[in-house]
């Protein structure tokens, strides 16, 4: 049966955490100090264990100590075709989502233009329309204010005789 960790991963995350924050070189003796318990071997496997999980990430602009960079690098080392891959579908992901943006806004664009355009030529249709209605009303009304004279001249020429 394996023996009981006596740091927690939480405790170490923190002791980094309290390591970074006061810009102190990330160390297994650091971290020790900061933890006040436990072994090198046990910090070393929780910190494996913590960088498999991903719980835990190094920047390269950190102080690490020899013994913590080895950690990293060799988690790096085994995983780089997986990160590459991450990095790389992330890329991928960025670049077809402005690709489907620009598209979207080139569609909507066209979408836009032809609209205008349509309904500029419906309005210019719909303008002549009326104004050919009202030409055919003005005419009616002619007509009937031709028939109203006539009319009228009848009228009068029968009122005379």
């Amino acid at each position: 049966m394996a023996r009981a960790r006596l740091i927690s991963d939480e405790e170490v995350l923190s002791a980094i955490s309290k390591l970074r924050d006061s810009e102190t070189t990330i160390s297994e003796s650091n971290l020790l100090k900061e933890i006040g318990k436990g072994s090198p071997y046990t910090i070393k496997k929780i910190i494996k264990d913590l960088l498999e999980t991903e719980r835990l990430k190094f920047s390269d602009y950190e102080k690490l100590g020899k013994t913590i960079k080895i950690l990293n690098r060799e988690y790096f080392e085994s995983h780089k075709y997986q990160i590459q891959a991450k990095i790389e579908e992330e890329v991928y992901a960025d670049a077809q989502s402005a690709a489907h943006s620009r598209i979207r806004e080139e569609v909507q664009n066209e979408f836009e233009q032809r609209e205008k355009t349509i309904r500029s030529e419906y309005e210019s249709k719909l303008e002549s329309m009326q104004k050919d209605n009202q030409i055919r009303d003005l005419e009616k009304d002619l007509a009937f204010a031709n028939e109203k004279v006539a009319l009228l001249k009848e009228i009068i020429q029968s009122t005379r005789t």
